[in-house]
């Protein structure tokens, strides 16, 4: 990855986004890894979980994973600022090396029952806190790191603290269209819904 200064954002559309779903889904099924279940990372795992579910005929299930940022994002009104601005200000957030900074994380819901053999699910891995957090709470319901499989659609640092088993991309910055501010967010939301995807799992 490029230095602070030089972060580069690179937008992918929904049907991008998808396609990278099914690649990161045929590379699941080609690892042989032998899965009694999916879990999706909330919220930018649940579309790639829902294809990687389906591909694999496994049983989803997801965990929402939060951080101190996440409510701050939510109360500026990203929707409204031109692309120029939204852009300036992930490149701000990557730069200043909050993102980073802000790294403690809170697991919300229950993972009862777990998988034994999950594949975990993500769109990205950058600082490894969260994925951390989880695996933590997967061990002490007796799940070890061996028999879990990370998969994610980038991998954004070669520096991360966890690195992804399975990653579509390597060392790219992506924003995929379940950001809130994203010209395809209404897509990704018709999508869960006609899954009959509850409305925890992607809100």
């Amino acid at each position: 990855m490029t230095s602070g200064s030089e972060v580069r954002i690179e937008t992918l559309d929904f049907d991008e986004a998808y396609r990278a779903s099914l690649q990161l889904a045929a590379a699941v099924s080609e690892s042989g890894f032998d899965a009694d279940g999916v879990l999706g990372i909330a919220t930018g795992g649940v579309m790639p979980a829902l294809i990687v579910g389906e591909a694999l005929g496994l049983p989803v299930s997801t965990i929402r994973i939060t951080r101190p940022l996440t409510g701050l994002k939510r109360m500026v009104p990203l929707r409204h600022l031109p692309h120029s601005g939204k852009q300036f200000l992930r490149r701000m957030e990557m730069a200043t090396g909050l993102y980073r900074a802000l790294s403690r994380r809170q697991v919300v819901g229950s993972l009862e029952p777990a998988p034994k053999r999950p594949v975990v699910i993500d769109d990205s891995l950058d600082t490894g806190a969260t994925m951390i957090e989880l695996l933590r709470r997967l061990q002490r319901q007796g799940v070890k790191r061996d028999a879990v499989l990370v998969a994610v659609l980038t991998q954004m640092y070669s520096t991360s603290r966890v690195t992804a088993d399975i990653a579509v991309f390597q060392l790219r910055n992506l924003s995929f269209p379940w950001s809130r501010d994203s010209h395809d967010y209404a897509r990704f939301l018709d999508y869960c819904k006609q899954r009959n995807a509850p409305e925890q799992r992607w809100r």
